[in-house]
């Protein structure tokens, strides 16, 4: 066994599937590593290595996206997406829309329905290149 090769640590794994399925609890990489009893250190780098993101980028996409679908969906209310995406507060909440997307919970919202509500020609396909390449 070489020095680089590390045996799987059924805890981290369990601790991973965790978050990749629970992630709307609003758990801390620290609670996480306490219930499933691995260092919290170790949890984080075992996450990054299997997800190539960190706890930190993997949790705010999943709620992005969240976010974004139910608001295309429907006018859904901004505490009603706190409790939905574990958030202590609403105020953390709008705290959390502001800094990681960059407006308000109010103009993204004015946004979505704006883009949603735009008349389909308006709307240019997206196309995807594919290489010839076998």
């Amino acid at each position: 066994m070489s020095a680089t090769h590390t045996t799987p640590n059924p805890a981290l794994e369990q601790a991973i599937v965790h978050i990749k399925e629970r992630w709307r609890e609003g758990k801390t990489l620290k609670e996480i590593a306490h219930l499933y009893r691995v260092d919290q250190s170790n949890l984080a780098r075992a996450f990054r290595k299997t997800q190539q993101c960190t706890f930190k980028q993997y949790t705010d996409l999943r709620r992005t996206e969240h976010v974004q679908v139910r608001l295309v969906r429907n006018n859904v209310l901004g505490y009603q997406l706190a409790a939905e995406l574990g958030f202590p507060t609403d105020h953390s909440f709008y705290r959390w829309v502001k800094r990681t997307l960059g407006v308000s919970f109010t103009r993204l919202q004015e946004r979505i329905h704006r883009e949603t509500d735009a008349p389909k020609r308006d709307v240019k396909p997206v196309t995807i290149k594919r290489d010839n390449k076998g």
